[in-house]
């Protein structure tokens, strides 16, 4: 008995790559995604106080009647927030908000107020500029200024800061 064999030219395999760029794009997709999540949970707006974090572009969670309350002042009806910081930064507790105001509208603000800013009290003065009023503790360890511009649109700016 004789075995014959046919020989017959077999091509090799092509490698497909189709299946691997599919796999690590997906896995690029999966971690993108958990980084986003991330970000926005760590770095975005919490519910109950309505602070938000320095980082985002665009904060504005921090109300109208927010930035009145810690501020101490008296915002014309028709404000709104531009942007505003309330928390902790630095080592600092700290309100930082732009605020714009509605056409030909003045905020109420005496030329000497006090203010209650994380449980510690201090007197607002006006500066004899006439936009500008400041305050402080002697020891520096809360300091406070709010701005009004005299361009229009009418902006006021509050700077408030307080060593823990």
């Amino acid at each position: 008995m004789t075995i014959q064999f046919e020989e017959t030219e077999v091509e090799p395999a092509k490698a497909s790559w189709l299946p691997a760029i599919l796999a690590v794009v997906g896995f690029g997709v999966v971690i993108g995604a958990a980084v986003l999540v991330y970000v926005l949970t760590f770095f975005g707006p919490t519910s109950d106080a309505g602070f938000c974090a320095e980082v985002l572009p665009s904060c504005a969670t921090v109300s109208v009647e927010r930035v009145e309350e810690l501020a101490g002042v008296d915002l014309p009806e028709g404000a709104t927030v531009v942007r505003a910081f309330s928390g902790e930064r630095d080592g600092q507790i700290v309100l930082d908000a732009v605020l714009q105001l509605p056409e030909g509208a003045e905020p109420k603000l005496a030329d000497s107020y006090p203010v209650t800013f994380e449980g510690t009290r201090i007197e607002v003065n006006r500066l004899s500029a006439g936009t500008i009023w400041t305050g402080g503790t002697d020891d520096g360890s809360l300091g406070y200024q709010l701005l009004v511009s005299e361009d229009e649109p009418r902006t006021v700016t509050i700077g408030i800061s307080k060593a823990p």
